[in-house]
């Protein structure tokens, strides 16, 4: 049970995933990404594999619907399956699974200028409304909006089974140490009663 928003920024390139969940050390698992290609969300029963090769398809000029079309025809548990992509323009989508939606809470995504939320488990859809509202009512930097649209989300209800843990990722050619690599921003929160105010404290 897990709420995610991906996101880029217009101004600078950036591309960028957060998320949450009722669940430890998601960071590790659910965002992947690649500066000038784009970012990638799994979730759900997730599948690591669309990360990596969500971005490959991106990087071979796919679109992300393209991509999601092919990252489901060679999956045996599409049923099972939530992820989200965008690229460096700006396109998103998404697919969740029919499984999804006969678990507790509710499941689905939403779509808005620049950025994709999605989940499941949650107390609503409003939870994804109100995160793409946020995104796209800020100018801030990309990080300082995926943040926000988090904390959005909770307080829309969020994962109905609590908080846990939280991560940030953002990308931007050369944004890394010493201007070595990409990573602009990395934060995962593993195990932590209020996740989100930590990766907040953190950033």
């Amino acid at each position: 049970m897990t709420y995610s928003i991906l996101g880029w920024d217009a101004t600078k390139g950036d591309l960028g995933v957060a998320r949450q969940s009722k669940f430890p050390g998601l960071g590790s698992l659910v965002p992947y990404g690649e500066s000038e290609v784009g970012a990638v969300a799994t979730q759900g029963f997730g599948n690591p594999r669309h990360g990596s090769a969500g971005l490959m398809l991106l990087k071979c000029g796919a679109t992300p619907q393209q991509a999601v079309d092919v990252l489901l025809n060679d999956d045996t548990q599409v049923h099972k399956r939530q992820f989200a992509l965008v690229d460096r323009s700006g396109r998103v989508a998404a697919h969740t699974g029919a499984d999804l939606h006969t678990w507790d809470g509710w499941a689905g995504s939403s779509v808005g200028r620049y950025c994709v939320a999605l989940g499941n488990g949650l107390a609503s859809s409003n939870v994804v409304d109100q995160m793409v509202r946020t995104f796209e009512a800020s100018r801030a930097s990309l990080a300082e909006r995926l943040m926000p649209a988090l904390e959005s989300g909770q307080r829309a209800g969020g994962d109905i089974r609590g908080q846990q843990s939280a991560a940030l990722l953002v990308l931007r050619r050369n944004g890394g140490y010493g201007s070595l690599d990409d990573r602009h921003v990395v934060i995962s929160i593993y195990d932590h009663e209020q996740p989100i105010d930590e990766l907040v404290r953190c950033y």
